[in-house]
């Protein structure tokens, strides 16, 4: 059965998602720091009984805005169930495990799938990249150019689609992020993505086109790994196919899985 959860159901989901706490970071993040009383986030479990527990629990799916993810550790999640919410609910996201999201693909249309991999760092901190002293950390007030910025990459836009969300990120200090500038316009950035007790996300790395093969996102992704080991966690990302081997992988980072979203067509 699948049941809709409360505050009551957070210590059981916790201790499900952190026995695999790399692959979960997003979902561990956004259950600590949004929780069950919002409108844009919603946490549904699939579980064997009436009682919740982490023996009982087959599948978790948190919405979080229009994004959608998806997660069981035999990836035996409730097709049936998580296809009609990303249809009831409009998702332009859906994200998990490759295996569980690839039998989700085959069942929707309208929606291409991109597999990166998982990357955690496992390199030495004196050898990460260091900040020439460009390295700005944006505020509030960086929000909408920062927005901008994030809009000019494909790749980004289903993440990023809501301003409102960025601004939020910002106010709240859920994610930080840290930009390159020429003059007042950003040309490299890279961020946060999410954070849970044992790990932290980066994402949003990024460089304008006419920018590159200048060693500036290497410079951003070495001083966010770095500020995240000293916060005694393990930073982690997602990389898409050829981009790992040009910039993670010499920064010190290993491949842990294979992790699919879903994007709608727009």
């Amino acid at each position: 059965m699948v049941i809709r959860c409360d505050k009551s159901h957070e210590e059981e989901l916790l201790k499900y998602a952190h026995e695999e706490a790399v692959l979960n970071t997003f979902l561990i993040a956004d259950i600590l720091i949004y929780g069950f009383a919002n409108d844009f986030q919603e946490i549904h479990v699939e579980t064997k009984s009436q009682e919740v527990t982490a023996e009982t629990i087959k599948g978790i799916y948190l919405r979080f805005y229009d994004n959608l993810i998806v997660y069981g550790k035999e990836d035996r999640v409730d097709e049936a169930f998580a296809l009609a919410y990303v249809r009831e609910k409009g998702i332009r996201q859906v994200m998990g495990r490759e295996e569980t999201i690839r039998k989700l693909a085959n069942q929707l249309d309208g929606y291409t799938a991109i597999t990166k991999g998982l990357y955690v760092f496992a390199g030495d901190l004196n050898k990460l990249p260091k900040d020439q002293g460009c390295i700005q950390e944006a505020t509030l007030a960086d929000g909408e150019r920062l927005f901008a910025f994030l809009r000019k990459f494909p790749e980004f836009r289903a993440a990023y689609a809501s301003k409102d969300m960025l601004l939020n990120r910002l106010r709240s200090g859920e994610g930080r992020h840290f930009f390159i500038t020429e003059g007042t316009k950003i040309i490299a950035g890279a961020n946060t993505a999410a954070k849970s007790p044992q790990t932290t996300m980066i994402g949003g790395v990024g460089c304008l086109p006419e920018f590159r093969n200048r060693g500036l996102a290497t410079q951003l992704v070495g001083h966010l790994a770095a500020l995240i080991v000293k916060e005694g966690k393990i930073p982690c990302l997602l990389a898409i196919p050829e981009t790992e081997h040009n910039l993670y992988v010499a920064c010190g980072f290993t491949k842990e899985a294979a992790w699919t979203i879903l994007e709608r067509n727009e």
